[in-house]
């Protein structure tokens, strides 16, 4: 039962990871996928979270 519970886990994690780059894409302009990162108004790069 654990290893079920871990593999579904897993699969989740997955599932958000490849969300995620297209959301913060969608978001912002600027976003960097390489580097996770986006451009913001007062030039600075930051995160995507």
């Amino acid at each position: 039962m654990a290893a079920g519970a871990a593999n579904a886990a897993a699969q989740q994690e997955a599932a958000a990871a490849q969300q995620h780059a297209p959301s913060c894409a969608q978001r912002y302009r600027s976003y960097d996928p390489a580097s996770n990162t986006f451009a913001a108004k007062d030039g600075r790069r930051y995160l995507c979270q």
